[in-house]
């Protein structure tokens, strides 16, 4: 089963009509450090004592537009990189989504740049989305997606990614620290229910409740999302 933005006709005929042969190498992206492997050894973390938890979720209000509110096929959320976004090793700081799956298939996702700080690239970084699943247990055990377009262009990436109808899954929108503040627009296929965003707490809190079930707001699950940001971070360093 195969989704599109009905609402960007247009734009995903043209994107998808870009992809390039296997193989290929993208364009070079800013020059900046090389920020290491994709997938460097896990770096040691500090996870807050038992029974209390760093993180929380928090809402994440559609994007309204000047025509009005967005049709539900055509869904965006609006986020602002900055110090006090997740940090990862080396470069990044990130943004993490927990969303769930509507139906199953492969669904697109979209990112745009809006505004970035006065001394970073003006397209943000080449590849900033990613995904990941939620597996059994609240564990994560890879991140990727099927990039159909990067960003280094027109600062909009295109990724693709397979679901499963009620399955929960991680999206990272991330950029080099030097870049900050920078502003972007998340774009979701309708089959993916936004839950909201992953947040740093000033101070740990106790963990109340039942840590199962699915994520959202009524059942944040504070443990399980400081567990899931250990193991996205030093990931997240990586190209």
């Amino acid at each position: 089963m195969e989704y599109s933005q009905s609402s960007r006709p247009v734009v995903l005929f043209l994107l998808l009509a870009q992809v390039v042969v296997t193989g290929c190498q993208p364009e070079p992206g800013p020059t900046e450090p090389n920020p290491g492997p994709t997938e460097p050894n896990p770096v040691p973390t500090h996870p807050a004592p038992a029974g209390t938890s760093s993180h929380t979720l928090t809402a994440v209000p559609e994007e309204e537009v000047a025509a009005g509110v967005l049709p539900q096929e055509d869904r965006s959320f609006r986020g602002v990189l900055t110090t006090r976004s997740l940090q990862a090793p080396q470069y990044f700081h990130y943004d993490a989504f927990v969303v769930t799956a509507r139906e199953s298939g492969v669904v697109t996702m979209m990112s745009d740049v809006i505004e970035v700080g006065p001394s970073g690239y003006v397209h943000g970084y080449g590849y900033p989305l990613t995904i990941a699943s939620i597996e059994d247990g609240a564990n994560l055990t890879q991140i990727g997606g099927n990039y159909v377009q990067n960003a280094l262009e027109t600062g909009t990436a295109v990724l693709q990614y397979p679901v499963r109808k009620g399955r929960q899954y991680i999206i990272a929108y991330k950029t080099f620290s030097s870049f900050m503040p920078l502003s972007y627009r998340l774009w979701l296929s309708p089959y993916l229910k936004m839950e909201g965003r992953i947040e740093s707490l000033p101070a740990p809190v106790p963990v109340t409740g039942d840590d199962t079930g699915q994520i959202s707001l009524e059942n944040p699950r504070p443990a399980t999302l400081s567990r899931i940001v250990d193991w996205m971070n030093p990931r997240m360093g990586g190209s």
